[in-house]
């Protein structure tokens, strides 16, 4: 889903951007690959848990930053282009609009943003509450639209995996999440069978929803580009 992040962002034109954000940017992994792509002049990372800040210094050279998406410490029209994953659904129910505000705000006219965001579920609905929420697509557009954006990529990704793991919970909700630690995600080691599996089949939806463009019908993830309008 990063990579197909990365290919969006580059035929929406995120190559030329030179300023960019992250908001959410964990241990800078995404900000590392982003710095490969094109040429930037700043690169800027923001996240609420400041010991992840830590590790990202060690990872790569960015200006780190201490802050909330729902009030990010920065200057008005200071990027050019700002991506965001996993991160607007741990938000308070309050913040989700002020955050969109916000990558409004620190945005320039024909700004890029980049985002992905947690998905509704099919067979078993799931009320929002505060640092667990949930969007639908059309969610999504009214909150970017409503902020000035315009919509150059919206659709549901991570299909069949998704649709895997609730009818997983479905059959045997007491153990589904026994051996998933954090959040209910399991982690496997590098090279086992099912990593490689659920890899494959993430590249397959890669090909399907940049070459043929087609959204996708069902999936508890969210990607979505869009650009501020002038």
């Amino acid at each position: 889903m990063r990579e197909l992040t990365f290919d969006l962002l580059t035929r929406a034109g995120g190559d030329a951007c030179k300023r960019r954000l992250d908001v959410g940017c964990g241990t800078g992994l995404f900000l590392d690959n982003w710095r490969r792509r094109g040429t930037a002049e700043r690169l800027t990372g923001v996240d609420f848990a400041y010991p992840a800040l830590e590790f990202a210094r060690q990872r790569t050279e960015a200006e780190w930053v201490t802050g909330s998406a729902a009030a990010l410490p920065l200057r008005d029209q200071t990027f050019d282009a700002l991506h965001s994953a996993d991160v607007l659904q741990h938000l308070a129910i309050r913040e989700v609009g002020l955050a969109f505000e916000e990558f409004a705000r620190v945005l320039s006219p024909g700004g890029l943003v980049a985002l992905r965001l947690r998905g509704p579920r099919w067979l078993t609905a799931i009320p929002d509450t505060d640092y667990a929420v949930t969007f639908t697509p059309a969610q999504v557009r009214q909150q970017l639209e409503r902020c000035g954006f315009q919509i150059v990529y919206l659709s549901l990704v991570n299909t069949l995996p998704s649709l895997a793991a609730e009818l997983r919970e479905r059959m045997s909700p007491a153990n589904s999440r026994d051996d998933a630690p954090v959040k209910g995600i399991t982690c496997h080691a590098q090279g086992d069978p099912r990593s490689a599996g659920l890899s494959l089949y993430l590249r397959m939806e890669r090909v399907w929803s940049y070459t043929l463009g087609l959204p996708l019908p069902f999936g508890h993830t969210i990607i979505c580009i869009a650009k501020k309008r002038g």
